[in-house]
Formats: C-alpha cells, structure tokens, sequence
C-alpha cells in the first residue's frame, strides 16, 4: 500500500480485502494486530525484520526482532528509531546478536549458505565456491 505511515497503518490488507481501521481505539488496534498477524504484517523488512506489538503488564510496547543476520542493521535501525521517538521497544533474539556482534559465535562454511540465523552457536554462514569458481585468483586471496 502506498501513502504515508499513518495511512499504510491504518488499513490492513489480510490477503484479500482491505479494512480500514480508527487508530485511536484499543479495540480497533487488536483487531488489526490480529487480522494482519498471520500475512507479514508486522514485518518491516518483508519476512525478515519483525515490528510486533505486545501488551505486557498493563503497557504497550513493540517487541523487534529478525531471524536473519543478514539485516541486523534494519534491525537495529528500527529499534533505536523507536526508542528516539519515545516508543518503548524490546529487543528479541539478543543473546544470539551479542554472539554476532562480540564475535563470539560461530560461523559455518557451507555449500548452501541460508540467511537465517542458525541454532548451535551459529551466527551466519559462508558460501563455499564450486569447484568451477575455484582457480587461481580465488586460491591467492585466502
């Protein structure tokens, strides 16, 4: 959907119909959490850096997270855009971004290298050539 913030916010496409939503109700703003759940709706960077709202102890706050190393800095723009906005925010996943970043994880040399961070201390992947991309200026630069 195109506009801006408050307009895309205020409509939700669920997969199949467009509804339109009071932003100043309560009510209204658990029927949207609910209806756009289950399609990516809460992803700001589609399927990888996810922006939910949570209700915990008598209080909203959006809970940000990412299950894909690849876009921990979306990620992180997001939750410090929050927090400078005066918007209380939650970090998921940081025992595994601490790893990340400390560089204390480990990082898996693999054929297939996937996006998503792994379980096992895994905090990315690295893709090894084929034996076709392997020659001389590939084997001078290890």
């Amino acid at each position: 959907m195109s506009g801006d913030d408050v307009e895309v916010f205020r409509h939700s496409s669920k997969g199949h119909e467009a509804r339109e939503y009071n932003l100043d109700s309560e009510d209204d703003f658990r029927r949207w959490k609910s209806d756009v759940s289950p399609y990516h709706g809460f992803d700001v960077v589609y399927a990888r850096v996810h922006l939910y709202p949570t209700y915990t102890n008598g209080q909203w706050h959006f809970y940000v997270g990412t299950g894909s190393y690849w876009n921990l800095d979306d990620c992180f723009r997001a939750v410090i855009g929050l927090s400078d906005a005066g918007i209380s925010v939650e970090l998921g996943e940081v025992d595994h971004i601490l790893g990340i970043l400390k560089e204390t994880d480990f990082v898996e040399i693999t054929p297939y290298a996937y996006r998503y961070m792994q379980g096992d201390d895994i905090g990315s992947q690295m893709k090894l050539p084929y034996a076709d991309e392997v020659g001389k200026v590939v084997i001078s630069k290890s």
